[in-house]
């Protein structure tokens, strides 16, 4: 298979393949790290700038809200202080008393039953649901 080259391809293909090192450009990983950190630093402050002066104009072209105040503000009054305090005062002192204190729990009771009701009960289900049977399934074959 023969691939037709064209001037420009067959420059690029002999200088690549020559001695002097091709087209003459020589590697130099210090430079070459250098330009692409360079560029990765001007693309992160660009977009950062962009992006800090594009929320500053929204924020800075919001409307105004005017906010009305519909509640009126918590007073203090001190009956209504003294009487929550009184509250809490005893229901302090009823828990540290039940805390203190032994509960007394009765004993479980236990129930006797006669195996003779137990015999006679008679069954949950009505005479009409009794008389009624399932009908035999049909044998396949």
């Amino acid at each position: 298979m023969k691939f037709k080259l064209n001037l420009f391809s067959k420059h690029h293909l002999q200088s690549a393949l020559s001695s002097k090192g091709g087209t003459g450009y020589e590697m130099n990983p210090v430079r070459d790290w250098t330009i692409a950190l360079s560029i990765a630093t001007l693309s992160f402050l660009v977009g950062t700038t962009f992006i800090a002066f594009d929320f500053y104009t929204q924020i800075s072209q919001a409307p105004k809200q005017e906010v009305t105040v519909t509640e009126k503000p918590m007073t203090y009054n001190e009956k209504d202080v003294v009487r929550y305090a009184e509250l809490y005062a005893e229901r302090a002192d009823m828990f540290n008393r039940l805390r203190e204190e032994k509960v007394y729990v009765p004993p479980p009771v236990e129930i006797e039953s006669n195996e003779q009701e137990v015999e006679d009960a008679k069954p949950l289900a009505t005479e009409e649901e009794e008389q009624y049977t399932d009908p035999a399934p049909e044998q396949v074959q």
